[in-house]
């Protein structure tokens, strides 16, 4: 069954910001930016934006989630002064940042918006990651929480390590996911490993961040923060 929507929208542009360990510059800079680069890839400019969607969740379990410092929302580009009349936004409180990506298609269908910005910027002020107290665990984290189990690379070795212990597989396992991944890496100029290749021997001689992934496991799950956006 064909979609009656099909072809009526498109992913016309994507721009990223400098992607940087440690980076001087503001966070709110970077999104502007990077979304500057996408209207630019499309050949639009900001004037022409009118439909903002972002998924603006801190990056671990207990950041700051500050607007401007760790996380850029909807409020940060409604008060940029270049930007055109904006007549739909969406913040998506669930999800991922994919669910910005459904919010605006949405809205693009029903005429809510003609050019939709979405974008994901998030940043981790250096020794804060899980590194703050959380005041109340709610629902299933009561059962993390306290005892550390704070940010995405805990949860997906717990996964990883259940998938290994159910199938009978060692930790190498995942060396070909790594691989690859950092073989793709190199096909993005805007990889912060572009240019530094990756073996098996490596794999296999990295720290452990998180058992049973290592830190060349956690660099092809989990990129190091930036700031991307499409419209």
């Amino acid at each position: 069954m064909t979609w009656a929507h099909r072809n009526q929208v498109a992913i016309a542009g994507v721009g990223f910001s400098p992607i940087e360990r440690r980076s001087g510059g503001a966070l709110g800079t970077l999104a502007l930016t990077a979304a500057e680069a996408a209207c630019a890839d499309c050949g639009l400019v900001l004037a022409d934006i009118d439909g903002l969607a972002t998924y603006p969740a801190a990056p671990f379990l207990g950041a700051r989630n500050i607007e401007g410092e760790d996380t850029i929302g909807v409020g940060f580009f409604l008060s940029e002064p270049r930007l055109g009349g904006v007549t739909w936004y969406s913040q998506a409180g669930e999800g991922l940042v994919v669910t910005a990506v459904r919010d605006a298609l949405n809205a693009l269908i029903a005429g809510a918006c003609t050019h939709a910005l979405v974008w994901r910027a998030m940043f981790v002020p250096p020794g804060t990651y899980g590194q703050v107290p959380l005041q109340r665990a709610a629902g299933l984290q009561q059962f993390t929480a306290p005892y550390g189990c704070v940010s995405p690379l805990q949860w997906h070795a717990l996964a990883y390590r259940h998938y290994l212990e159910a199938y009978g597989l060692r930790r190498d396992a995942l060396v070909t996911l790594a691989l690859n991944s950092r073989r793709n890496a190199h096909l993005n100029e805007h990889a912060l490993f572009q240019d530094r290749p990756l073996s098996a021997e490596d794999y296999r001689a990295a720290r452990m961040v998180m058992d049973p992934l290592c830190l060349a496991s956690s660099i092809a799950m989990c990129p190091s923060p930036d700031v991307s956006l499409s419209c």
